[in-house]
């Protein structure tokens, strides 16, 4: 299955490095595994809450970056449903 990975730079909760190493050490059997990684955002950049610390992380809502990744979103999605018809 084709994956897409949107996370921030700045997450404290799942680093990009973490999820850098997974994708370069994953096997994709032919399917597409793509990063984006977002300078300034952090953990939960697409939620809808406001940014607060919760269990010790800095989480919360970036606007900037949400819609960032949901236009990085529907292109991926675009790319693989509407190549299917």
């Amino acid at each position: 299955m084709d994956t897409l990975i949107l996370i921030g730079d700045a997450d404290d909760w799942t680093p990009a490095a973490r999820c850098a190493h997974w994708r370069d050490a994953v096997l994709t059997n032919g399917h597409v595994l793509e990063m984006k990684t977002y300078p300034t955002a952090r953990h939960g950049f697409d939620a809808p809450r406001s940014p607060r610390v919760y269990a010790g992380h800095y989480v919360g809502q970036d606007p900037t970056t949400l819609a960032a990744s949901l236009i990085e979103t529907r292109r991926f999605f675009d790319q693989r449903l509407i190549a299917q018809h």
